[in-house]
């Protein structure tokens, strides 16, 4: 469901053209390096398509550009169980937030609930993918208790 009001006052938008540092961090798209089974990725975005399809340019890629060479490579022949992909994104997402100990401790310390939804056009849709989001907030908890904010 996307939230009425604005990214950044009732609510944080992990998106890349999200109106708040911290969302555009937390989107897949955002520049970040982190190693993942003995590989280094640039995004979870280039990691996501590097599982689907196992071609290794995706690894130095990040925003659109991942997204964009991913969905034109042919798929592997044999998938991930989705459950399995599922569970390899949330690690990516998890290096990646501790990649940076400076946005580790944004998200620790930030409070309106996280959503995921596209803006164009003057619409809102919503980006589907709440695993994600679940998987985020998860970790805030986490992080909340570990440096001991109010949850």
């Amino acid at each position: 469901m996307i939230p009425e009001g604005e990214d950044g006052v009732t609510h944080i938008n992990v998106y890349s053209k999200g109106k708040t540092g911290l969302g555009k961090q937390l989107s897949n798209f955002s520049a970040s390096r982190f190693k993942i089974d003995d590989m280094y990725f640039n995004s979870v975005e280039g990691y996501w398509y590097f599982i689907k399809t196992g071609d290794i340019r995706l690894q130095n890629l990040a925003g659109y550009k991942a997204k964009e060479l991913g969905k034109s490579l042919p798929l592997l022949e044999i998938q991930l169980p989705l459950t399995d992909f599922e569970a390899k994104i949330k690690e990516a997402l998890d290096l990646k937030i501790k990649s940076d100990s400076a946005w580790l401790y944004e998200l620790a310390k930030s409070s309106l609930p996280l959503v995921h939804y596209y803006e164009y056009g003057g619409k809102r849709v919503d980006a589907g993918y709440e695993w994600i989001i679940e998987h985020l907030e998860l970790r805030r908890e986490q992080l909340k208790t570990f440096y001991g904010f109010k949850l």
